[in-house]
């Protein structure tokens, strides 16, 4: 009969060469449980998308790279960014807390990064694992490189998986002086005809004492005219009937 203890610590062995072998020839693959996000202030390319974000002109803003999802507990990590049209600030670094000796990719001008290995167990931590400074120059754009030699997870056996991406953000630096410019719409004219509106004459109101209509003073004009001559004619009536009768007391 076999010793039990062998078989064990043979199918362990077994077990742990075809987990090694197995890594080795899947090596290096892209990895659908493994996710990079950049993030610039509130911008992100969260689910691999380009996106476009303003930032202050020459004025410094932080560029970060958070470990979303992983397929598997890792012993190390790296990311690389690549970007144009903004300066580095050469403070690119590792901010994952099992980091425990960290590789710098200097700054050539248009990519930086860095790498880290923990010294421990593996590692499933996610949240921000990279930031690195920059200074917003002219328009430009920042975007994660994804490749086994760039952007990374690589586990206790040796096998890296990257992410497909894109990840990439478009950087467009806005001064503080500048405004949009608006967009002008050409503006009917309307012409407004104001008439003009007569001015009504007051009717002059009466000046002291009692008013007096025109038309009764002309009445009273001709009742007065009239009332002369009819008592003409009653004095020459009455001058006749005096004669008259002086006549006829001779007579007799």
């Amino acid at each position: 009969m076999k010793n039990p203890v062998l078989l064990l610590v043979a199918a362990i062995t077994v077990a742990l060469l075809w987990q090694a072998v197995g890594g080795v020839a899947s090596a290096n693959q892209p990895n659908s449980g493994l996710e990079f996000t950049l993030h610039i202030n509130s911008c992100t390319s969260a689910g691999d998308q380009t996106v476009n974000c303003v930032v202050a002109n020459n004025t410094p803003f932080v560029v970060s790279v958070s470990l979303d999802s992983i397929p598997y507990p890792y012993n190390s990590l790296g990311v690389m960014l690549a970007f144009e049209g903004i300066a580095g600030k050469d403070d690119q670094t590792i901010v994952w807390p099992d980091c425990a000796g960290e590789t710098l990719v200097p700054d050539d001008g248009s990519t930086l990064g860095s790498s880290c290995s923990t010294s421990g167990l593996p590692s499933t931590f996610t949240g921000t694992v990279f930031t690195a400074t920059f200074n917003c120059l002219a328009d430009a754009s920042v975007s994660i490189v994804h490749g086994p030699a760039d952007t990374y997870l690589t586990d206790y056996y040796g096998k890296t998986s990257t992410d497909n991406g894109p990840d990439v953000i478009n950087v467009e630096c806005l001064t503080p002086t500048d405004t949009p410019v608006a967009t002008e719409t050409a503006t009917p004219t309307t012409t407004v005809v104001i008439q003009s509106t007569p001015t009504p004459t007051p009717t002059p109101g009466p000046v002291g004492g009692i008013g007096v209509d025109a038309m009764p003073a002309a009445n009273t004009g001709r009742s007065t005219e009239e009332l002369a001559f009819a008592s003409g004619a009653l004095a020459v009536v009455f001058a006749g009937l005096s004669v008259a009768a002086w006549r006829r007391r001779r007579r007799t």
